[in-house]
């Protein structure tokens, strides 16, 4: 018998996505799954779409909270979850027919493995592209993580165990909370295992609202969750972490000033400029460390004539 995967989906308004999402679940090629939506504190017809889908299918749980934000959504499905596996499936994006098969066949056959990460394709509203971080199968290890996060949250299947070892998601983060998992899991010696065959793919669909990469609280919380990490990395890492933390201050700078926020954006800026300069030339790699730095001081120019 195959061991049970547990599908964790949370909704905040996209019953006009969650069909769709639902509808890839129901494709999947393996049949051993239950899905449990968390519903959080929606205003559509996320309600009314939600009993329809437990009405059709007894696999299927439904549970509504008051609204609580995403993670907070997320770990109330973890804590219901029975399943040996598990799949965090965002309501707005889809899984290829074969990613459960593949993955959880992976995880059977690996048992040194906490979780496994496949490709992500990303898809409507920008040209679409796939990413692969690896190239091969193998082990994923803590210095991929560094550079940025480089996988989407839909990407993984996971032991519940590695859950119930690690702790839940960081519910105090407005976002990254899934990076700040990984990080977390990975600096406690837990290991991810990769598969790159294609048919293994998440979906994760870009529209307006889920395209906020440049905005403010992201960048916070990428410097937070940097920070709280750095004095746990291996010498090199902290390098590179430190590096990374001071483009990211300077981005958010830029980010803030051309918000009108110059009195909070300008010395976050020139901060993040002259840590990424020492630390860069430090390590003689300011070109690779810190990507677009000589455009950043250029541009912080054009935005105090």
């Amino acid at each position: 018998m195959s061991e049970l995967v547990s599908v964790v989906i949370p909704c905040f308004n996209y019953a006009h996505f969650l069909a769709e999402c639902m509808e890839s679940l129901f494709r999947q090629s393996y049949r051993d799954w239950e899905c449990i939506i968390v519903d959080d504190g929606s205003s559509d017809n996320t309600p009314a779409l939600g009993a329809r889908l437990c009405g059709a299918d007894p696999r299927i749980r439904y549970m509504r909270q008051h609204n609580a934000g995403l993670s907070a959504a997320r770990n109330a499905g973890l804590r219901e979850a029975r399943g040996t596996f598990v799949q965090l499936l965002d309501a707005d994006d889809l899984l290829q027919p074969d990613k459960l098969t593949v993955q959880a066949e992976f995880l059977r056959r690996h048992s040194e493995f906490d979780a496994v990460v496949g490709p992500a394709a990303y898809f409507e509203g920008l040209p679409p592209y796939t990413l692969v971080p690896w190239r091969s199968q193998g082990d994923v290890g803590l210095a991929a993580f560094i550079g940025y996060n480089v996988c989407p949250v839909n990407a993984v299947l996971a032991r519940r165990a590695l859950f119930e070892s690690v702790g839940f998601f960081d519910e105090s983060l407005p976002a990254h909370e899934d990076w700040d998992f990984w990080l977390r899991s990975l600096l406690r010696g837990k290991r991810f295992g990769f598969t790159g065959q294609g048919n293994d793919c998440a979906m994760v669909r870009l529209h307006e609202a889920s395209i906020s990469a440049a905005k403010a609280g992201m960048l916070r919380s990428a410097i937070k969750l940097r920070a709280r990490v750095h004095k746990l990395l291996p010498p090199l890492l902290q390098q590179e972490n430190g590096a990374r933390i001071a483009e990211t201050k300077w981005r958010l700078g830029l980010t803030l000033m051309r918000e009108g926020k110059r009195a909070e954006g300008w010395p976050l800026y020139l901060e993040g400029l002259r840590d990424a300069e020492r630390k860069s030339a430090a390590l003689l790699r300011l070109p690779l460390m810190v990507p677009g730095i000589n455009a950043a001081v250029q541009f912080g120019r054009r935005l105090l004539r």
